[in-house]
């Protein structure tokens, strides 16, 4: 994902952004050499096969409303988790706003989430999806 910021991010937020996302997703820092244009680069993998790029632009992102991406835990005590470390961060160092959902019961799963963003113009989905008995998928995607 490219997520375009405003001129300046970089030096001013920069170090924050990558503290708070390898802090609390488990992120790497990497980098595009010679890329002269200020960026973050943030993996899931040396490989960088999931990675969020960050590049300052004079046409930065507006995500005003619930736009969002999304992260999928292996459970919901994984949610509970990640959701103490984002309020410790809040506590801690302040900027990141939380918006907690109500679980989302329907026929086949059961998802329990929360939203959170922290300096960057787009919400970030911390989501868990449980299949109920009898509904559970046919192939299950695992990051390994």
């Amino acid at each position: 994902m490219e997520l375009t910021v405003q001129r300046g991010f970089v030096a001013a937020h920069g170090a924050d952004v990558v503290r708070f996302f390898t802090t609390i997703f488990g992120f790497r820092q990497g980098a595009f050499p010679g890329l002269e244009t200020p960026h973050l680069i943030l993996t899931t993998d040396e490989e960088a096969s999931q990675f969020l790029f960050i590049c300052e632009s004079d046409t930065p992102s507006s995500a005003p409303g619930d736009d969002h991406l999304g992260f999928h835990l292996d459970t919901a005590a994984d949610i509970d988790a990640c959701l103490a470390a984002c309020r410790h961060w809040q506590e801690q160092e302040g900027g990141v706003e939380i918006r907690v959902l109500d679980d989302l019961d329907l026929e086949q799963t059961l998802t329990h989430a929360f939203y959170v963003r922290y300096r960057l113009p787009i919400w970030f989905d911390i989501q868990h999806i449980a299949a109920k008995p009898g509904f559970e998928p046919a192939r299950r995607w695992r990051f390994g």
